[in-house]
């Protein structure tokens, strides 16, 4: 590894300090990512890193209105809460973020009771069709 000068280190360690990211501040000051990185160890051990991710699109208020939508009984299911949030709340967000919120608050999908698949042709237990003949005697 070569020798960075005083001023090369003092700057990498102050962006570090204002919250860049490791690979932001190698491509600002034109060293490596692991250069970067000794120096952060050494030099801030106790230096928090930033969050890595996307922010999140609902905050913890929005997530509350969610399952306060779903656990009051106005609304069944969270298609239909995530157009409410869209209409009341202006929070234009995708059916599996509204399903993710909700599953993390501990609710979760209910599996549908199966109905019976019967129709008006299909013969019942003990009733008798009009057709047919009652020829047990």
């Amino acid at each position: 590894m070569r020798s960075l000068s005083t001023d090369s280190i003092d700057n990498i360690l102050l962006l570090l300090h204002r919250g860049f990211s490791v690979r932001r501040v190698a491509d600002r000051c034109h060293v490596s990512k692991s250069v970067v990185q000794k120096l952060r160890v050494k030099h801030l051990p106790d230096l928090s890193l930033p969050k890595p991710g996307r922010p999140a699109k609902l905050s913890a208020q929005n997530k509350r209105f969610c399952v306060r939508a779903i656990t009051s009984g106005k609304m069944e299911t969270g298609v239909a809460v995530g157009k409410k949030l869209k209409d009341e709340i202006g929070v234009k967000v995708c059916d599996s973020t509204v399903s993710n919120a909700l599953r993390e608050a501990g609710l979760g999908a209910v599996e549908k009771e199966a109905n019976p698949k019967l129709s008006h042709k299909t013969p019942r237990l003990g009733l008798s069709l009009p057709n047919a003949t009652n020829t047990g005697q």
